[in-house]
């Protein structure tokens, strides 16, 4: 499957490739499994252009993992993050907000607003 995601392969090969980590993430009884399956299909989705799609992907995600410590703020970030990439800073932020209300004192908080602001900090 890793062959699928390369940036080489063809089209029609990378969206086979986002259903198959859907299937995953529909029958993934585990969060461990099926969050990073998530993650990677929306990321596969945006960089295709299927933004519905991935917006579907986060959506349901979100859903299952929600008021988890352990992968919300990923997710937050994440979707954040593509969001900033595809230039839709208004729905970044309203994400963003979330995130802060939710986990203020989160470092992936701190790093997305430094970001939003647009003073992003290397980091050494």
């Amino acid at each position: 499957m890793d062959a699928l995601l390369d940036e080489e392969a063809e089209e029609a090969e990378r969206l086979e490739a986002a259903e198959v980590l859907g299937e995953v993430v529909a029958l993934a009884s585990d969060d461990n499994w099926a969050v990073p399956a998530a993650l990677r299909r929306s990321r596969l989705l945006s960089e295709l252009g299927e933004f519905e799609l991935a917006d579907r992907t986060w959506n349901e995600i979100a859903v299952r993992v929600e008021d988890s410590p352990a992968w919300e703020p990923e997710i937050l970030a994440e979707r954040i993050q593509s969001l900033l990439d595809r230039e839709d800073r208004g729905r970044a932020t309203a994400f963003s907000k979330t995130l802060s209300a939710k986990y203020p004192d989160h470092d992936l908080t701190k790093k997305l607003a430094l970001s939003l602001s647009g003073t992003q900090k290397e980091e050494p």
